[in-house]
């Protein structure tokens, strides 16, 4: 099985290590009222700044590891995710995962982002 990374967790029960670094991205949010007007001036009315989104990636993980990763998920609209930066309420927008191999129970491209709410 692979480590765990305690890096990151979903309410206190660690990710497994992705195979490569994290994806991290800081946005704000504006409103939509947001735009540019008829003189081509940009009107921002940003609702929140600094919004964090975490994008991680699986080459390949076994049937135990999958299941592991996709019940840390499951039935929680939102939950506690920790980092290095400290902990915020997050959600998990999508989940991609490929049954590679049924009989050896290896399942390829596990992707999915973390958001901050």
């Amino acid at each position: 099985m692979r480590a765990f990374d305690d890096t990151y967790a979903v309410n206190g029960q660690p990710l497994l290590t992705p195979d490569a670094g994290v994806e991290l991205t800081i946005n704000d949010i504006d409103s939509a009222a947001a735009g540019r007007d008829a003189a081509g001036y940009l009107h921002r009315a940003v609702l929140r700044s600094g919004v964090r989104t975490w994008g991680f990636t699986y080459s390949t993980l076994t049937a135990e590891e999958a299941r592991y990763m996709l019940n840390l998920f499951a039935g929680k609209p939102t939950f506690a995710f920790s980092w290095e930066g400290g902990t915020v309420d997050a959600y998990c927008a999508k989940q991609e995962l490929t049954l590679y191999d049924r009989q050896k129970g290896i399942y390829k491209g596990l992707k999915f982002t973390v958001i901050q709410c």
